[in-house]
């Protein structure tokens, strides 16, 4: 008898890490991913896109259909930018950042995420600072935007 509730206490510790392993893992897979330069013919793919504005920096959109990111830099002065995100939606919340580090001459870039269907996303584009530990300049930042996903 000792030798079976062993057993299924154990079996239960190794769900319960598993359980945690996957949620760290899912959440560090959001954090401070880099964009992916794209020819800006692919932006003009005609989906729509809700887009964060108004920061001296970069324009950063949210495209529901497929969920995908497009980040572009505007300012040449070679600081990189970052779009900060915060999605809300049945199956929890997550937040991350997606940045480009190659420069203003790059045009759009983006980066594909998964979502469930009608959640809420929220997100702005600002600059960033790369350098150990990654930090968002809050000065540079939009207004926050939502999308539903």
């Amino acid at each position: 008898m000792k030798i079976r509730g062993a057993t299924i206490a154990g079996g239960l510790a190794l769900a319960a890490a598993l359980t945690l392993s996957t949620a760290t893992a899912a959440s560090a897979a959001d954090s401070w991913q880099r964009t992916t330069d794209v020819a800006d013919s692919t932006y003009n793919n005609g989906h729509a896109k809700v887009c964060a504005t108004g920061s001296p920096v970069g324009i950063a959109c949210f495209q529901p259909y497929g969920e995908w990111f497009w980040l572009r830099d505007i300012d040449t002065n070679g600081e990189p930018v970052v779009v900060e995100w915060n999605y809300f939606g049945s199956d929890g919340a997550r937040n991350g950042e997606a940045y480009w580090d190659g420069g203003a001459a790059a045009g759009w870039t983006n980066l594909n995420k998964s979502y469930y269907d009608n959640g809420n996303m929220r997100f702005r584009v600002c600059e960033a600072d790369l350098s150990y530990p990654k930090t968002i300049v809050y000065d540079t930042c939009s207004s926050w935007y939502t999308a539903i996903t």
